[in-house]
């Protein structure tokens, strides 16, 4: 067998190179598993999937935790076989390594980056744009989008061509600190991997705890999607599996290879179950399936990996798993930004055939970078002394595009409300208006901002709304998109916890996206137009106009604008969203609740603003306003804020002088 080569340590690609040592033992050495360049294989076509949408995938996101689990199996082999073969650890070589192998590509990939911003991306991107890749070039990109409130599960809207480098980020993060303290730890124990063992299953504790201590159900959560603490528990969970497979002896009776290759083949398919059924803002990925799903890819590599293995290892190591595997580093870094590029608009394509066409972008730029780039720095280049002074300065000038030709000139960027705007003060409170914006993922976006303009304008803004759901439906329980009514059955729940810390004067509900499309309640198929719809959206209604109004606050719905969203296909639910009758139909019915109920409930529009004409407009005066023909930009945000705030203001005024 080959030895592994120079990346079995690298997330997406295993390939053999005689300049590291192999991934699996075989009497004390490592050698060259091509079952894990199989599973890379399937954990990159899983991502590819889920970024295409309606490609059945909702779950294919947790591919990246299959990689999470690799590095950490494959870093951890490596460190400690190198540890048992010299009594230390080579840090600074290991870290040259990893910069030989992730850096070429990286830097084509930033420079590619660079002319999507200038000749693709929206000028009001190019900002957003030029951070990200100064973050992705410094591997911080998680903690970026983090700090700057990016949620990752608004992908679809108008989303950075490097937004995927949140996962990368966290490896490289993992290859800085992981070797010190793998080596301080066997330092301390004197090499011994017995002791070791339970500080690592203590950092696992301790990580997947933070996931569940900082989940917020019913808020948006990409902090402990992103972080580097919430989600080292996955790359501890392959460290230790390589401490398991380092230290036990191999698996000799008939029953325990068995037993390996039946839990293998359990955690498969429970793997498969995820990536088909299981939806990215699902409140049981956060608390505790995320790590179910980490423990469940090392069974399947214990499998793989066995040398008695009779079902997984041939069926992962078969030729064109292994070619994909080679390639899924390349795969991974250049799909996103390609997706974003070949546009249903762009290509006039749809479902299959529109990630046909991906696909075969992306991999055919993959392999012109794996062969004309990656390889010939990785095994050829670097035997020639002028390439060491080479690499560096390419490194410098990739740097100093990410810096430059990302700042191309944007359009001005709508901060402020136009002058003279009536302020929220004007109700006579002396005081900002206190709003709690209610709603679905459409509420979610125009609240989550930066409230600093909004506050200026003299309105505090929290929100209770949530992604996923509007009061008549919308995501199951999973968070996937449903005809079912009952999906969101936890709104009321969360509404009610909220309304326990929040003081509102006003709870504005923006929804409407979700009741566009047709539902079942109780097995009953029904729509807008239907009379038993009108009955059923005003039983919700209620319910929540009896929460949200508990402590004295009024309600004010707002009315649904016009939508234009990317149509994905012919049965894609876009379709109904973006039917100006349907829309007209669901304004008659919040306009008749707020008759119906004077004391409490009021009704504002926007569709003015964003609609002028009673056409649907994302750019307004050079400003991008709406990403996807639905959800608001923070720019976006704050224009219409300052186009309700005065309304709010007038409503608010009249409870106290009428």
């Amino acid at each position: 067998m080959r030895e592994l080569l120079a990346d079995p340590d690298e997330p997406l690609s295993a390939e053999p190179d005689p300049a590291e040592p192999g991934a699996t033992r075989t009497g004390g050495s490592w050698r060259y598993e091509p079952a894990l360049d199989g599973l890379r294989a399937l954990a990159v076509i899983a991502v590819l999937l889920y970024h295409n949408q309606n490609a059945g995938a909702p779950g294919g996101f947790l591919g990246v935790d299959v990689f999470f689990v690799l590095s950490g199996f494959l870093i951890t082999s490596l460190l400690i076989g190198e540890w048992h073969r010299g009594g230390g650890i080579n840090v600074l070589a290991f870290w040259g390594r990893r910069a030989r192998r992730l850096l070429p590509a990286l830097g084509l990939l930033l420079v590619g980056i660079a002319l999507y911003a200038v000749f693709v991306a929206q000028p009001t991107q190019r900002h957003s744009i030029r951070l990200d890749g100064i973050a992705t070039l410094f591997y911080v990109e998680n903690w970026r989008l983090v700090f700057s409130h990016q949620t990752y599960f608004d992908l679809f809207s108008a989303p950075s061509p490097l937004r995927h480098a949140w996962s990368l980020a966290i490896e490289e993060q993992w290859y800085l600190v992981w070797p010190l303290l793998l080596g301080l730890m066997l330092h301390l124990a004197r090499g011994r991997v017995s002791r070791v063992v339970p500080v690592v299953i203590g950092l696992t504790v301790v990580s997947a705890g933070l996931m569940y201590a900082l989940y917020e159900p019913g808020h948006d959560p990409s902090r402990v999607y992103y972080g580097t603490d919430t989600r080292a528990q996955a790359l501890l969970i392959g460290s230790l599996l390589a401490f398991v497979l380092l230290g036990g002896r191999r698996a000799a009776s008939k029953a325990l290879r068995v037993a390996v290759e039946v839990l293998g083949i359990a955690g498969a398919a429970y793997l498969v179950w995820l990536v088909t059924h299981v939806h990215d803002t699902a409140s049981s990925l956060y608390t505790g399936g995320l790590t179910l799903a980490a423990l469940a890819a090392a069974l399947v590599i214990a499998a793989a990996v066995h040398p008695s293995s009779r079902v997984l290892k041939p069926m992962l190591s078969v030729p064109p798993l292994r070619w994909i595997g080679l390639i899924s580093y390349g795969i991974y870094l250049f799909h996103w930004p390609i997706f974003l590029w070949l546009t249903p608009t762009r290509t006039g394509l749809y479902g299959w055939r529109l990630l046909t066409i991906r696909v075969d972008a992306t991999i055919a730029i993959a392999i012109a970078s794996y062969f004309l780039v990656e390889m010939p720095v990785r095994r050829r280049a670097w035997r020639r002394p002028w390439i060491a002074f080479a690499v560096p300065g390419v490194a410098v000038a990739t740097a100093l595009v990410v810096a430059t030709v990302y700042t191309a000139p944007t359009a001005p960027v709508f901060a402020a409300p136009p002058p003279g705007a009536p302020m929220a003060r004007a109700a006579g409170l002396g005081r900002n208006l206190r709003v709690l914006v209610a709603g679905d993922s459409v509420g979610w976006t125009l609240a989550w901002i930066d409230t600093t303009p909004v506050a200026r304008m003299g309105v505090d803004i929290e929100t209770t709304a949530i992604i996923g759901c509007g009061i008549g439906g919308g995501s199951d329980d999973n968070g996937g998109t449903t005809l079912q009514a009952g999906g969101c059955k936890t709104w009321p729940d969360v509404y009610r916890q909220n309304m326990k810390t929040a003081n509102p004067d006003l709870v504005l509900l923006v929804a409407g996206s979700w009741e566009l499309i047709s539902h079942k309640v109780d097995g009953v198929e029904m729509g807008p137009g239907d009379p038993a719809y009108h009955d059923y959206l005003f039983r919700q209604l209620d319910e929540a106009r009896q929460i949200l109004t508990s402590k004295g606050a009024r309600l004010v719905i707002a009315l649904t604008p016009c939508f234009d969203r990317p149509v994905q296909s012919d049965s894609d639910p876009s379709r109904q969203q973006d039917d100006p009758a349907r829309i007209s139909w669901l304004n008659g019915v919040w306009t008749q609740f707020a008759a119906a109920h004077p004391s409490d409930v009021s009704t504002i529009q926007y569709g003015g603003l964003l609609c002028p004409g009673g056409t649907a407009h994302d750019t307004i005066n050079g400003v991008q306003v709406r990403k996807d023909g639905m959800h608001f930009t923070n720019d976006g945000a704050i224009m219409t804020w300052s186009w309700i705030i005065p309304k709010l203001a007038a409503i608010e005024a009249a409870r106290h002088h009428g």
